[in-house]
């Protein structure tokens, strides 16, 4: 599942059309409908994963793939909010760290920090030392 250090970690990816999520894909607009094609990909952070826990953190990011996949083609929103659907999936999950994770500060509190960035038009936003990011 992934090493120890600053490389390894555990990533899971769905490729999927609009007809393949969810339902209604006959109802969805020419722009969001079944034959629109995009990707997902996400992980659960680097470093070590026991190997005992491999199918939780593959159901975990199976369900954000999917969450970010059914903004896209249910039309509720840009890619931006799939994104921020998928991180919300792996916040809201127990397996993973994110959100509440990290590393420990010095004087033993976590400090998370998080970005997201519109690839389209380069804005941003970006928080830092909470525990909650989305």
């Amino acid at each position: 599942m992934g090493g120890g250090g600053g490389g390894g970690g555990e990533g899971s990816e769905l490729a999927a059309g609009c007809g393949d999520v969810g339902e209604g894909g006959a109802n969805l607009s020419p722009t969001r409908g079944p034959d629109r094609r995009f990707f997902v990909a996400v992980h659960v952070g680097a470093g070590f994963h026991a190997p005992a826990n491999e199918k939780a953190y593959r159901r975990a990011m199976k369900r954000a793939c999917l969450a970010a996949a059914e903004v896209l083609c249910e039309g509720k929103g840009t890619s931006l909010d799939a994104v921020a659907a998928a991180i919300q999936v792996l916040e809201d999950d127990p397996i993973t760290n994110a959100g509440r994770g990290s590393n420990l500060t010095e004087s033993g509190h976590v400090e998370c920090d998080a970005s997201i960035m519109d690839g389209t038009t380069a804005t941003f936003g970006a928080v830092g030392a909470v525990q909650d990011q989305v």
